[in-house]
C-alpha cells in the first residue's frame, strides 16, 4: 500500500471471462472468472481488423504491475485493514503493461516466414481500463 499516492498494489486480479471474443471452435470452456498474475503473458484488444482465434484484433503483452487507485485516504484504510493485499477483484483497477510485437509490428522484419514469433520490447504502456484484457495468452 502507497498511502501518500492513495494506491494499493497487487499481486494479482480477479477477472470475468469475457464471452464472446473467442472464436466458437477454438473455445468451448464455461468458466466465469480467470486470475491474471504479474508476469503473465495475456492477449490485448486493439484497433483493427479480427485476427483468429478472437473476435477481434488483439496484441500480445506481458502484466508488469497492478494497483488501484483510491478518491480518499479513508478508502484506502478501509480496504488495508478489511482483507488481502494479493488479489484485487473490483475497482479502479489499472495495470502497467509490456508490450510484445509481432512480425507485422516491425517494420523492414519479413513476414514470408511460417514462423509464429513475438519479440520482447521494452515498450510499456498503463491501462487504465483493464476490460481491454481479452484473455490469458
Amino acid at each position: 500500500f502507497d498511502v501518500s499516492r492513495l494506491q494499493a498494489f497487487y499481486k494479482e486480479m480477479s477477472m470475468p471471462v469475457q464471452n464472446g471474443v473467442f472464436e466458437e471452435v477454438f473455445f468451448k470452456k464455461s468458466l466465469s472468472t480467470w486470475k491474471v498474475k504479474m508476469g503473465d503473458i495475456v492477449l490485448l484488444h486493439c484497433d483493427g481488423a479480427k485476427r483468429y482465434p478472437m473476435t477481434c484484433n488483439w496484441g500480445v503483452a506481458e502484466i508488469v504491475t497492478i494497483w488501484k487507485e483510491y478518491e480518499t485516504r479513508d478508502d484506502l484504510e478501509k480496504d488495508m485493514h478489511a482483507g488481502s493485499d494479493e488479489t484485487i477483484v473490483q475497482g479502479a483497477i489499472k495495470a502497467e503493461i509490456r508490450w510484445f510485437y509481432e512480425r507485422h509490428d516491425v517494420a523492414g522484419v519479413s513476414e514470408d516466414v511460417e514462423v509464429d514469433e513475438v519479440f520482447e520490447t521494452d515498450d510499456v504502456f498503463i491501462l487504465d481500463d483493464v476490460t481491454t484484457v481479452l484473455a490469458p495468452a
